[in-house]
């Protein structure tokens, strides 16, 4: 009886530190890698409705941008959920610089989230040579954003 007893309670330790972990927003299963390479990871995220993300950390300066107009709710850690609208053709930039985010995120509408988040792995440097970049207007760019 002793043994059942013990095996009973790592079962539930061990699935209550499964539904407590979270893990890099890269990894999270609702957010699907569509591109990466050197100076962006592109992660598509798609939510239908009722369903729920894990908990996931993001620490990676990003953009976001939705291409659906959804109401949400978002989980930080240890904090309780709040609800809110995300509007389609809305962008923002977080650098994630000094606050690093844990939290999930669930729809509780009743038509899918669709969001990318653009992480931005490699910082801008305007003293680079742009000239093996493959596009056509770089070094046009370039002085532009040093000139303002």
């Amino acid at each position: 009886m002793q043994k059942k007893r013990t095996a009973l309670l790592l079962i539930v330790i061990c699935n209550s530190y499964a539904v407590s972990a979270q893990v890099q927003v890269s990894k999270e299963p609702l957010h699907k890698l569509s591109l990466e390479n050197k100076y962006i990871r592109l992660l598509d995220v798609n939510i239908e409705p009722g369903d729920t993300t894990m908990f996931h950390i993001h620490s990676t300066p990003s953009v976001f941008v939705h291409y659906s107009t959804t109401m949400v709710c978002t989980q930080i850690k240890g904090k309780e959920w709040q609800s809110g609208k995300n509007t389609i053709g809305n962008a923002s930039y977080r650098s994630f610089e000094n606050d690093t985010l844990v939290h999930r995120v669930s729809n509780c509408d009743t038509v899918p989230f669709h969001v990318t988040d653009v992480e931005l792995l490699l910082a801008f440097k305007p003293e680079q040579n742009w000239s093996h970049y493959p596009f056509r207007y770089c070094l046009k760019m370039k002085e532009w954003l040093l000139t303002g």
